[in-house]
């Protein structure tokens, strides 16, 4: 297997999703490439920091928010025409 025909499967195969003669083959390349395995380190890595992101919500600090919402209001208020 190619590192390029790796590539392709590495999503897969961090998943979990991939099965048979081909989970076999990306198994082999990454142990014998490091560079490969240093891409799929990386790729677990942002998956855990994907998944440890979206289970923390998320707020606005009240600063920000008060400093939208007064932009906000300054849009809608009427315009009065310079004399």
């Amino acid at each position: 297997m190619t590192c390029a025909e790796l590539y392709d499967r590495l999503t897969d195969f961090v998943d979990g999703t991939l099965r048979g003669d081909v989970c076999d083959e990306v198994q082999r390349h990454l142990q014998e490439c490091a560079d490969c395995g240093a891409v799929r380190q990386d790729l677990e890595d942002l998956a855990r920091l994907c998944r440890q992101t979206a289970a923390k919500p998320t707020t606005m600090p009240d600063v920000v928010r008060h400093r939208i919402e007064v932009l906000l209001a300054a849009e809608d208020a009427p315009r009065h025409p310079a004399s």
